[in-house]
């Protein structure tokens, strides 16, 4: 990892960093900053509309650090018994499923259901009854 190399061997951090595709410079920061702060206001009330995504997101936060200490602990095991593609694909199978509840969700509520009230008889209102006077 590039935060525990020596402070020397600045070089090999900036080729690390550019051989993934990052750029160290501040514009990207300042860049990636501004869309952050354009887009979250519709992050959030997409989050708020939809509460289950976010306990999906909290959950998919715990198997992925649980997975990390998994490999941690001993990484040529958890690469022989193929542990990410498991926990990938468990976490790519509840986000379907999630978006297709999203979907039956949306298209349940755009359905207008009619509403029938209960049959009512009408209370007479007239004097005459059938009682003698």
């Amino acid at each position: 990892m590039f935060f525990l190399t020596p402070a020397g061997d600045r070089n090999h951090n900036r080729n690390l960093l550019e051989s993934v595709g990052i750029q160290p410079t501040p514009g990207a920061v300042i860049i990636a900053k501004i869309i952050m702060f354009t887009f979250s206001p519709k992050i959030s009330a997409f989050i708020h509309k939809h509460p289950t995504l976010k306990m999906l997101a909290l959950s998919f936060l715990v198997m992925i650090g649980l997975s990390l200490v998994i490999e941690g602990w001993d990484s040529e095991s958890a690469e022989k018994l193929h542990l990410k593609n498991y926990i990938y694909f468990g976490m790519a199978f509840s986000f379907v499923v999630e978006i297709l509840n999203m979907t039956m969700m949306k298209r349940q509520a755009r359905k207008r259901v009619v509403q029938l009230n209960e049959p009512r008889l009408k209370e007479k209102t007239d004097d005459h009854s059938d009682m003698a006077h």
